[in-house]
């Protein structure tokens, strides 16, 4: 599980509009445990402007052996070895064919979904600021029809966590 620091790092700008285009529910399987929508959006809600998300199914990279419930970590350990992979595919496809997603509940064994943002957020410094909103927000956008959103302050503050918990 990630530490309580990664949880409570401060916010790499928290102004920057962010569509998380891949996350995952779970009810108990895979070792995860429960990560259903109320528990995704209080990671969502960890300061970061999350606009959106979309769910996706997952179930590549995983490790070949060890311990079944850290095969998944596979995922996030491709993704870590792989930085300049990423940076060369953004420079050659252009941010407004690239996004950043989070990976949770995968990620979660491993980082907070602060310090995920955080650490996207800090790889894709050199960007300038059109480029970034493409990477966080724009090209997911697009790619996903999802129409502009109203701001909330907060999950918390919406009430939208109330209504699952009925």
């Amino acid at each position: 599980m990630h530490s309580e620091a990664s949880a409570n790092e401060p916010i790499v700008d928290p102004d920057l509009r962010i569509i998380d285009p891949h996350h995952h529910l779970w009810n108990g399987a895979a070792g995860i445990g429960r990560y259903l929508p109320a528990e995704y959006l209080c990671d969502a809600d960890s300061g970061h402007y999350i606009v959106a998300t979309v769910f996706m199914e997952c179930g590549t990279h995983y490790r070949d052996a060890g311990p079944s419930q850290l095969r998944c970590v596979g995922e996030t350990e491709f993704a870590a070895a792989t930085r300049d992979q990423f940076l060369c595919a953004i420079e050659l496809f252009t941010p407004a064919r690239c996004m950043f997603e989070s990976n949770f509940p995968i990620d979660r064994q491993v980082t907070s979904h602060r310090a995920l943002w955080n650490g996207f957020k800090r790889l894709s410094a050199q960007f300038s600021r059109s480029e970034r909103a493409s990477l966080f927000h724009d090209t997911a956008a697009r790619a996903y029809s999802i129409a502009p959103v109203a701001p909330v302050a907060s999950v918390a503050s919406s009430g939208f966590l109330d209504h699952l918990a009925e």
